[in-house]
């Protein structure tokens, strides 16, 4: 008797064990998919976030190879520039310099522009085309958008030299200058200087030139 009791409970026992894993797996099947699913997400996100830089690095060695092959076009330029000054006569160094200076900032190579021209004007600096590089020059600084240098070089040329060939050039550029930092009162008195200095200018080559320059400004 007592052993057949023993046997039923087991039984019960059992049947009560399989019914609580019925009711458990689902739940923990769901726990499973929910922890694969947040594995995969987890690699997916670290998938992306690797591409990413991989993406990041290639723009930037891209970017440093373009910087790298601009500086050594320039370093080319300015060694041509160099050779042939070199090989110019002694009476037409200037000439040359500034040609050169000339054709370098045509191309935009401004660093290059600016030290042939800065070399020709401490080697000569009372050439009578001194006024011509000095101008450039500002020119060169406004272009490469540093419109404070060019301020001091237009207003050095002008007052250093006021009847050289490009004075009123560089009253003009100053006034431009001037605009381009927003100080539009003085680029005004510039124009205002240009017109009193230069009245002959003012009515042929440079006349459009200072009609925009002071509309830019404001000037009344």
């Amino acid at each position: 008797m007592k052993r057949t009791v023993s046997i039923i409970l087991a039984c019960i026992a059992v049947t009560l064990s399989s019914a609580s894993m019925a009711q458990v797996s689902p739940l923990e099947a769901k726990r499973q998919q929910a922890a694969a699913a947040q594995r995969a997400a987890q690699a997916a996100a670290a998938e992306r976030a690797a591409a990413q830089q991989r993406a990041v690095t290639q723009r930037a060695t891209a970017q440093k190879r373009a910087l790298e092959s601009a500086a050594e076009a320039r370093r080319k330029a300015a060694e041509r520039v160099d050779a042939d000054i070199e090989r110019s006569s002694s009476s037409d160094l200037f000439e040359s310099g500034y040609s050169y200076g000339y054709r370098l900032w045509e191309t935009k190579l401004y660093p290059e522009s600016r030290a042939v021209l800065e070399n020709i004007l401490a080697k000569f600096p009372n050439h009578k085309r001194a006024s011509y590089a000095r101008n450039l020059l500002g020119r060169v600084w406004l272009d490469d958008k540093k419109p404070a240098t060019a301020v001091i070089v237009f207003y050095e040329n002008y007052k250093t030299e006021p009847r050289g060939g490009r004075a009123p050039d560089s009253l003009f550029f100053l006034g431009s200058a001037l605009t381009d930092l927003g100080k539009t009162a003085e680029a005004c008195e510039a124009f205002g200087e240009l017109e009193r200095a230069y009245p002959d200018a003012v009515t042929s080559r440079l006349a459009e030139r200072i009609a925009s320059g002071k509309t830019r400004a404001k000037c009344k």
